[in-house]
């Protein structure tokens, strides 16, 4: 997994760890995106329970706020490009 500075700095001003970014990457769903972009989400119930599950295992103090939350991927070299929270919802 790639991380660019920006989706560093952008998880840190979203209070959103590193190890929920390479969960939501795992369990999550990708959606079409502008350009040479996908979007990862948890869509589903049984993803969010899981991802919820899985952080609780790493000891991490789990927030709900993290189920709601995205990442923008660079299709042709699987970089993270940046981070953030649903706050519409995902068409595609």
């Amino acid at each position: 997994m790639h991380i660019t500075k920006h989706a560093i700095a952008r998880s840190r001003q979203r209070a959103l760890p590193i190890e929920a970014i390479k969960l939501i990457q795992v369990l999550g769903e990708e959606f079409a995106a502008k350009g040479h972009a996908k979007i990862v989400a948890l869509t589903s119930r049984l993803s969010k329970q899981e991802f919820l599950q899985e952080l609780k295992l790493l000891g991490i103090k789990v927030k709900k706020k993290w189920c709601d939350a995205y990442l923008v991927i660079d299709r042709s070299n699987n970089t993270i490009i940046t981070a953030g929270y649903r706050y519409k919802r995902i068409v595609g």
